[in-house]
């Protein structure tokens, strides 16, 4: 196929970080020779993210000419119609303007950040009027909100038409700050976000899926410390075999990131505790194998423990079932010969 739009915004995202001026020129130059094709022609988040990213290294070594060029693309987000993907892109370009170098000189230049959010503040506006689903209209510049203006996240989210499109928004605010690891410098973001949706079981679900992340992150030092307010979200959840499963990732990330043991040996008593209440006898089994599997990767000694705690529990309760299969046989036993004596 036909090289995309988001083909070259991928292969542009290490500009930035190339340390070599020669060789991101010379790649700026080639990709921006691809731009001036006739397929890629048009305004849209994804065409606002390229841009950006590309002004981003031209801003090292051509400052007046790309802050002109910023201007330009301003005035051309300001033109685009549809106000979905004018709040997209100027959602993209408030984030992208925070990663110049030294941005704050150049907000005392051209003013362009506080533009750029009364034109977003705008933008929402009109959307929110204009649209029935607020979330699939606001999907796109959530992404870009979460890292740009939290605040303004928030604020967006808040003002969706229905509780269900509220909990859809703050879930992919929440993804979006976990993938992006805003977490760890704004954990009261991602502890706020989360009590912010208001439907039990999407919440519960939403803690177990970032809490498996947070601690894949951690497993693969991408993160060294974690908030132990962020940790301690599996606290909020009631069900006893998703809260086992929060807070099993809740005891690996804070294995993996606190030498603290007498509290680590605190959320293992704990944890055994709600995996002893979980009533059905499967899922406990299963959630507890689980378990073993993932912490073994960290901790065998403990998955040993665990592993052998969990197969004498399946062999017992095999057993029971044996038992209680006998005595009911017995029972119907001694009732057909009842009723066969009471016929005759």
């Amino acid at each position: 196929r036909s090289p995309r739009l988001e083909d070259l915004r991928a292969i542009a995202v290490v500009l930035p970080y190339i340390e070599d001026d020669a060789i991101s020129k010379t790649l700026v130059d080639r990709i921006e020779a691809q731009l001036g094709t006739k397929l890629f022609l048009g305004t849209n988040a994804e065409s606002v993210r390229l841009q950006m990213l590309l002004e981003r290294v031209k801003y090292k070594y051509l400052r007046d000419e790309t802050e002109l060029s910023l201007l330009e693309l301003f005035m051309k987000i300001e033109d685009v119609v549809d106000p979905s993907v004018r709040a997209a892109c100027f959602s993209w370009m408030l984030y992208s303007l925070q990663q110049l170098p030294n941005p704050s000189e150049f907000e005392k230049k051209a003013s362009l950040v506080s533009q750029a959010t009364a034109s977003l503040m705008t933008a929402i506006d009109s959307l929110l009027i204009s649209s029935a689903d607020h979330y699939q209209a606001a999907k796109s510049a959530i992404y870009a909100l979460a890292r740009a203006d939290t605040k303004l996240a928030f604020n967006l989210i808040s003002r969706f038409n229905t509780e269900e499109r509220r909990d859809r928004g703050y879930v992919t605010f929440i993804r979006e700050i976990v993938t992006s690891k805003i977490y760890v410098t704004q954990p009261g973001v991602l502890i706020k976000a989360v009590n912010c949706i208001e439907d039990e079981k999407t919440r519960s679900i939403e803690i177990v899926k970032l809490m498996h992340a947070i601690a894949i992150h951690c497993e693969r030092k991408e993160v060294i410390d974690v908030n132990l307010g962020v940790i301690g979200l599996w606290r909020n959840i009631r069900i006893a075999n998703v809260k086992f499963q929060a807070i099993a990732a809740a005891y690996k990330i804070f294995a993996i990131c606190y030498s603290n043991r007498d509290k680590a040996e605190e959320l293992l008593l704990e944890m055994k505790g709600i995996w002893s209440s979980i009533m059905v006898d499967w899922v406990r089994t299963d959630v507890g194998y689980y378990f073993v599997g993932d912490i073994a990767k960290i901790d065998k000694p403990l998955a040993v423990i665990w592993l052998d705690h969990i197969s004498t529990e399946e062999k017992n309760r095999v057993s029971m079932s044996r038992d209680f299969t006998l005595v009911l046989n017995q029972i119907l036993n001694l009732l057909v010969r009842c009723y066969g004596s009471l016929a005759s």
